[in-house]
Order: C-alpha cells, then sequence, then structure tokens
C-alpha cells in the first residue's frame, strides 16, 4: 500500500513533524520515493551525520542510508519530537528520539530473530519549501 507524501488540513506544527514520519515511514517500508519526500532533495547542502560519519548530498544520503537499510526489515519507533519555530519562519528546529530494530530482510517478524536495537537522538533543521 502506497502511503501519501503529504497530508490535508494539518497544522504547520503538525507538517514538520511528518517529515520526520515520512523519512522513518519510508525507510520502513522500503518506499524510497516516500523517503525523498521528507528531504530537500534538490538541495546540495543537504547533509546527515549518522554515527560520526558526514553525508553531503541526497545521493550520498541514500547510499549510506536508504539503499542499505531501506532493504532490512525496520522498525524506527520516534517519540519525544520538540519543535521550535516562530511565527512567519521558514526555518524550524526539531529534535526527537528514536529506537530502531534493524533485522536481515525477511526476519523481522520471527520469534526470538537476532536484530540490532540503535538508540538514536535526533537533531533536525526543517526548511519550508513551497511547492508549484
Amino acid at each position: 500500500m502506497p502511503y501519501a507524501h503529504s497530508l490535508s488540513d494539518i497544522s504547520l506544527r503538525e507538517e514538520i513533524v511528518d517529515t520526520i514520519v515520512r523519512a522513518c515511514l519510508g525507510i520502513d517500508t522500503n518506499d524510497k520515493a516516500l523517503w525523498e519526500s521528507a528531504w530537500a532533495t534538490e538541495d546540495p547542502d543537504i547533509s546527515l551525520t549518522s554515527s560520526g560519519t558526514a553525508l553531503q548530498g541526497m545521493e550520498n544520503i541514500n547510499k549510506y542510508c536508504f539503499d542499505n537499510v531501506g532493504l532490512m526489515d525496520t522498525y524506527h519507533l520516534t517519540t519525544g519530537i520538540r519543535i521550535d519555530v516562530k511565527d512567519g519562519a521558514n526555518i524550524a528546529y526539531m529534535t526527537a528520539n528514536a529506537l530502531n530494530k534493524h533485522y536481515a530482510p525477511g526476519e523481522g517478524l520471527q520469534a526470538n530473530e537476532k536484530h540490532l536495537l540503535v538508540g538514536s537522538k535526533y537533531d533536525i533543521q526543517v526548511i519550508k519549501v513551497s511547492v508549484g
């Protein structure tokens, strides 16, 4: 089942939270279009630091994250989301905590299967992009 890339009738804060929800849902369902809808894919300055590795540009982010993790059975559970956005601003800051379970492909629903559990803290800068 494909998931919507945008939702209707949501507040600015809900839009901001939806960026992390789309990224996590996209990687958990191996839906690259949904994953990329959470990112400013055309921005050459887009960056991500994961486990001490700094990645620049969407191609590198996809190669390191989506192309590897998207193939696994994963569950990214995100909570504790906090948003700092000023009225009329085009930039917001978001922090969140996550527990991420990673299983070998096809093994995520099997009882007692080996997995990697990762705790993460996300620090995210969200930039409003007008579409159309």
